[in-house]
């Protein structure tokens, strides 16, 4: 692969990154809409589900009283029918009765409908609501792993600037030390220097070796005594 394909390889993992990272962002930035959205229709759900709830106990009231009416009239009818005669009274509440039995079959059926209503509503609600919760857990869980990993990476480049601060001081530090060497050799080969000129470190290799040295010893001066008086 030469070297500008690779580079232009290079550059669009660059962009795709770039562009991963945005778009991860606006989905997290859609989702906290979403479930913004998502709270408030469920607040409207429950305004409706309230509503309902209300209209249901009120029909559920009526129906009782039709039945309570229902029972009442039948019970007239069957006590006229019983009691024989008075045919235009017991048809007039068998009428009645007949009327009764029609409506409260009507709202009956209107009853039924709300009860549904309202069960299913409710069971919408607690599907959408532990829905919601699990998205709203899950982005919660995104955006601090995502601060944690920001902290790490800001820990670890961090690091790296220290290690490689302290790198360049230790290559400081031995390029010191060595000047240190050098300088010393120098100051001793100088020393070196003075003493050969001086003849001093000749003399002293002379007298390591025995060879001209001046001093002399008791016994050497005893004998050289003795040689002179000898003459």
């Amino acid at each position: 692969m030469s070297l500008l394909k690779r580079l232009f390889t290079a550059a669009r993992g660059g962009a795709t990154e770039v562009g991963e990272a945005i778009a991860d962002t606006q989905a997290i930035r859609i989702l906290d809409q979403e479930i913004r959205d998502a709270n408030e229709a469920i607040r409207s759900a429950r305004v409706a589900q309230t509503a309902i709830t209300a209209k249901r106990k009120l029909k559920q009231q009526e129906v009782s009283d039709l039945q309570k009416d229902l029972d009442k009239y039948l019970g007239i009818t069957k006590g006229l029918l019983d009691k024989g005669g008075q045919e235009d009274l017991l048809n007039e509440t068998a009428d009645h009765v007949a009327a009764l039995e029609a409506r409260l079959s009507t709202e009956t059926v209107v009853l039924e409908q709300l009860v549904s209503n309202e069960a299913a509503i409710a069971t919408t609600l607690k599907n959408i609501t532990a829905k919601l919760e699990q998205t709203k857990q899950q982005v919660d869980n995104v955006k601090a792993t995502e601060a944690v990993q920001r902290a790490q990476s800001s820990v670890a480049s961090q690091r790296a600037g220290v290690n490689s601060a302290l790198g360049s001081a230790a290559a400081s530090l031995s390029r010191i030390q060595e000047k240190q060497r050098q300088r010393k050799a120098m100051f001793e080969a100088a020393e070196d220097l003075d003493a050969q000129e001086s003849g001093s470190s000749l003399d002293a290799k002379l007298a390591a070796a025995g060879i001209g040295s001046t001093s002399s010893s008791g016994s050497d001066v005893l004998a050289r005594l003795r040689a002179e008086a000898a003459k």
